[in-house]
């Protein structure tokens, strides 16, 4: 057997369970669904859809005004919310509808590969995305960063973190449920595969004030990923609220509310009563 084929049979394998090994990453990954299940006009809400390039492909994302944004536009709070891993922004209506109500205008995103969104998901491909997105409120509309809420849910922390950490971004952070590293979540002996998701080295940049919200009885990513990440912020405006219930259906209440609008600041005028609103949370989370 000559050297050439022993190198090829010897690298083959290796190639091989590389290949598989991102195949199965992704896979653990994402979860995107295409499909949209609901709009917001199904919930006699005024939306447009937008688009937003990043290279070759393009973003697709809700913007829902709020219902005094004609009034109010240049003290109005943006929030752009990233979601989980699962679905695409129609499985986040609770979101779109809570910040709705309580008078504030949401971007909400899909990011590539899921939804109407082009392209394939990937780490760097959500960076990108999120990136996108703030500059279109930012240099598109000309928003002031400081009335810009970045809200990051389960692995939209991460680009969430990632964002707050460049140093031209100036604004209000919300992480939910979020890790401090992916790889933490495999068993000790399998982290060495994992190098992807890294939030832990973003958070020690954030400066920004932060919320960081967990379920004490988080199923999927544990508590203390939350108390690592609060720990790490060097923010001296951060706050850390625990909640209860499961990773994809969190117990929240009116203390959960009233946080973030602390953490967002007072919308021009809710649309609904406070009454209302913790009425809502408390029945539909």
């Amino acid at each position: 057997m000559n050297n050439y084929l022993l190198a090829f049979l010897i690298i083959l394998p290796v190639l091989v369970f590389l290949v598989m090994i991102k195949w199965i990453k992704r896979k653990l990954f994402f979860h995107p669904h295409r499909e949209m299940t609901c709009y917001p006009s199904e919930y006699n809400l005024e939306y447009k859809d937008i688009w937003i390039s990043v290279g070759n492909e393009r973003v697709h994302s809700w913007f829902i005004p709020s219902k005094f944004y004609k009034h109010s536009e240049s003290k109005e709070k943006f929030i752009i919310f990233s979601h989980g891993n699962t679905g695409n922004i129609s499985y986040r209506m609770f979101y779109v509808l809570l910040f709705h109500y309580l008078g504030y205008s949401s971007i909400f995103y899909d990011y590539r590969g899921y939804g109407m969104s082009d392209g394939t998901p990937s780490e760097t491909n959500m960076k990108q995305d999120i990136r996108a997105v703030y500059d279109y409120l930012t240099k598109t509309k000309g928003v002031d960063p400081k009335n810009i809420t970045i809200y990051g849910e389960s692995i939209g922390t991460y680009p969430t973190v990632w964002l707050a950490s460049r140093k031209d971004v100036e604004c209000n952070v919300i992480l939910h449920a979020g890790f401090s590293s992916i790889k933490n979540l495999f068993p000790y002996g399998l982290r060495w595969m994992v190098t992807e998701f890294n939030s832990e080295k973003y958070m020690k940049n954030n400066h920004n004030k932060t919320l960081i919200i967990h379920s004490e009885h988080d199923e999927l990513i544990p508590y203390e990923h939350s108390q690592k990440m609060f720990e790490l912020c060097p923010s001296k405006h951060k706050h850390h609220h625990s909640t209860h219930g499961f990773h994809a259906f969190p117990q929240l209440c009116r203390k959960y509310v009233n946080i973030i609008i602390k953490i967002i600041g007072k919308p021009y005028q809710p649309v609904q009563n406070m009454k209302t609103i913790y009425k809502y949370v408390e029945e539909n989370s």
